[in-house]
């Protein structure tokens, strides 16, 4: 028994070690992480240029509620991207020029890591300089860091700000820095499990909640949604405005106006559509949400702080909080006399006419999102609407 004791006293600090001796490997070679894992910003190595394929499974909607979708009979491909970073890690060609017109600070979105062409992309294929600052999980801090370090010694005229209010509101708060293996051993299991048990085609179980067959006048979607976005919809206005999380974005957020507009930038609000803001308000039947506003779970208000909860929400109420957060965006914009572009009815009206603005099986923007929010971007700044 002492030889064991021993043994365990040995071998425990030894893994300990060889743990810790993981995370430079982790930070100085951020390709060896699992999806799910976000090391510090920016993410990826500078000087990359690679193309890779995105199919059905490979959405990010998957990876996280796998359990509740039925998968497809058939993984199809749904983008072929070619991904490159600059000099610094950024969604940009090499090298980063000098002067440019638009300074873009998104997350994933604006990103494009699932996008043969992204929005930004398609901006600098109109004859605009962009220099594409987003990362995924970058916080309104990260931004301003961006902003100041790499955006204005270039002098842009005009600086984006993409905002996606489930992420960039709910999940606000101070920055946190724990080490890159802390958060790696569930994603390093998840991954290694679904190798070993991979998605099986077809079937039908009772568990499954997508896709879920909606109609409305006129048409119709079997809609996969994420439930962290749909969750967020049971938030009315009037909660969004009455929380610490608002309060707190919305001062960062202002500070970040400040310093745009103290440099001469002119700033632009983005505010992102989701397939949970543009799709249920469309469906005729209100029912034919229930089974996934149960899965979603919800949000509620108690004593000024927004916390999350189990219990499913009316459809009904998802349906007329669908524009709660983007009004909250709007009436921001007014009071800072800020511009804000909401491409919202445009991917309205694509999903009515039968043009789906988003990927099949990720809460992404497909190549027609993509178009939509250029042109509505490009639409602003060429029309002088924003200034």
């Amino acid at each position: 028994m002492k030889r064991i004791a021993l043994s365990i006293l040995a071998f425990v600090p030894g893994v300990t070690a060889g743990i810790l001796l993981l995370e430079p490997v982790f930070r100085s070679n951020t390709t060896l992480l699992p999806r799910g894992i976000a090391a510090p910003l920016p993410v990826d190595p500078p000087l990359t240029d690679r193309w890779y394929e995105v199919r059905y499974t490979d959405a990010d909607i998957f990876y996280w509620q796998s359990g509740i979708i039925l998968p497809p009979e058939e993984d199809l491909l749904e983008a072929v991207v070619h991904w490159r970073t600059d000099e610094f890690g950024f969604p940009n060609p090499a090298p980063v020029p000098a002067q440019v017109d638009l300074v873009v600070l998104g997350r994933s979105y604006a990103m494009g890591a699932q996008a043969e062409e992204p929005w930004p992309s398609l901006l600098r294929g109109r004859g605009y300089r962009v220099l594409n600052l987003s990362q995924t999980g970058a916080g309104i801090r990260e931004k301003r860091d961006f902003l100041t370090r790499f955006g204005l010694p270039r002098n842009p005229k005009y600086a984006v700000i993409e905002i996606i209010p489930p992420k960039d509101i709910l999940e606000f708060g101070p920055a946190a820095e724990p080490l890159v293996v802390q958060r790696a051993a569930f994603p390093f299991a998840q991954t290694a499990l679904r190798r070993l048990f991979p998605l099986k085609a077809g079937g039908e179980s009772s568990g499954y909640v997508y896709p879920l067959w909606l109609e409305w006048p006129g048409g119709g979607c079997d809609c996969v949604f994420y439930s962290g976005y749909l969750a967020a919809l049971s938030l009315s206005r009037e909660d969004w405005a009455a929380s610490a999380e608002w309060a707190a974005y919305r001062n960062d957020l202002a500070g970040l106006i400040a310093v745009m507009r103290a440099a001469g930038v002119v700033p632009i609000l983005l505010y992102v559509p989701t397939k949970e803001t543009v799709y249920p308000p469309l469906v005729s039947d209100p029912a034919s949400l229930a089974g996934a506003t149960a899965a979603a779970g919800s949000w509620v208000l108690e004593d000024g702080v927004l916390r999350k909860t189990a219990a499913g929400t009316d459809p009904r109420i998802i349906q007329s909080n669908s524009i709660a957060s983007a009004e909250l965006i709007q009436d921001l914009g007014g009071e800072l006399s800020v511009c804000v572009v909401d491409p919202t009815a445009a991917f309205t009206a694509a999903g009515r006419s039968g043009t789906d603005p988003f990927m099949r099986y990720d809460s992404h923007w497909s190549a027609a999102g993509h178009a939509l929010t250029a042109g509505a971007l490009a639409a602003a700044m060429d029309g002088g609407n924003c200034r």
